[in-house]
């Protein structure tokens, strides 16, 4: 993986957590719409700075955090005068993580 392009390292990676992170992003906002928007944003973010995934070592896991954070990000700059508590929004997403 140090030895590749990073382009080509990180397209692997969204063609294998692809899915996972779709599902994933449905269940927590019941939208396909939102979760491409919000799967998009992150490998843009990924791709203006590829150095990102190269120190990662459990890319899962670090691949559904940086996708919840994308996704309070999302709606924050919604609705941003919902969203003053971070911890509201963390209750949230984890009550319905919980229901499904």
């Amino acid at each position: 993986m140090i030895n590749q392009n990073p382009f080509e390292v990180i397209e692997e990676i969204y063609e294998e957590h692809y899915t996972y992170l779709r599902n994933f992003l449905i269940g927590l906002t019941k939208s396909y719409d939102i979760a491409d928007d919000i799967i998009q944003e992150l490998f843009a973010k990924i791709l203006t700075d590829p150095s990102r995934v190269q120190q990662v070592t459990y890319m899962k896991s670090w691949l559904v955090k940086a996708a919840k954070n994308t996704l309070l990000d999302h709606y924050k700059k919604r609705k941003p005068a919902l969203f003053h508590d971070e911890s509201v929004i963390e209750s949230l997403l984890i009550e319905n993580q919980r229901q499904l």
